[in-house]
């Protein structure tokens, strides 16, 4: 069983729409995978201590964690509770595969999570971009590619991660071939791309190794 951790803050006055469609994307996809168990964490019920609490009763179990809200170079941030992911926290994400579609926390908060026993982190070193709310269904299906790749295949994270680029330049692409608001989000799709790394030596692994 693969032990999912998915936080997402519905609660946010500016982008709560974004981040629960963000959150839905990667539900509905993988809901029907008997091999993954998920905590799912909104913003009403989100708190450091929880996540914490959550994180620690794997017991340095691999797991997959995935954050979608705001962030910034330092910490995760729930607009009700404040931040959910520091380095407070970090110690409890050993053996964990973090994905966090938070803007600029792959810059700081990547790398002290990996010191502190993460396996990789995916994430974005500068601001993620989703102005053109009639376009945020392909806005997550670009960031969550390489996720739902991931647990839905053998492949590697790696593998994952190069075809999820693959998948930005063929909607980038077809984006650029229209007009108006199309090349505009081609465009914020170009930088989100450019701004969406992934971090540590783990990414050889597949999920058979988070599958115990």
């Amino acid at each position: 069983m693969i032990n999912k951790i998915i936080v997402y803050d519905d609660n946010d006055f500016e982008l709560g729409e974004y981040f629960e469609t963000s959150y839905q994307d990667i539900t509905d996809n993988v809901s029907l995978l008997d091999y993954v168990s998920t905590n799912s964490v909104d913003g009403m019920t989100c708190n450091i201590e929880h996540i914490s609490g959550l994180l620690a009763a794997f017991n340095q179990s691999p797991s997959v964690f995935v954050g979608i809200s705001h962030g910034n170079e330092n910490e995760m941030v729930m607009n009700n509770c404040g931040a959910y992911v520091n380095a407070t926290n970090a110690h409890n994400f050993i053996n964990s595969l973090v994905f966090s579609a938070t803007c600029r926390s792959a810059k700081k908060l990547g790398p002290v999570l990996l010191a502190n026993g993460c396996n990789s982190f995916i994430g974005f070193i500068d601001d993620a971009l989703a102005t053109y709310d009639e376009f945020y269904h392909l806005y997550t299906a670009c960031e969550n590619y390489c996720i739902k790749e991931f647990l839905n295949t053998e492949k590697s994270l790696q593998t994952s991660y190069d075809e999820m680029m693959d998948y930005f330049d063929n909607q980038i692409n077809t984006l650029f071939e229209g007009d108006g608001d199309e090349v505009l989000v081609g465009m914020e799709l170009q930088s989100n791309k450019d701004c969406l790394v992934l971090l540590g030596n783990q990414s050889a692994l597949t999920k058979s190794y988070y599958n115990i």
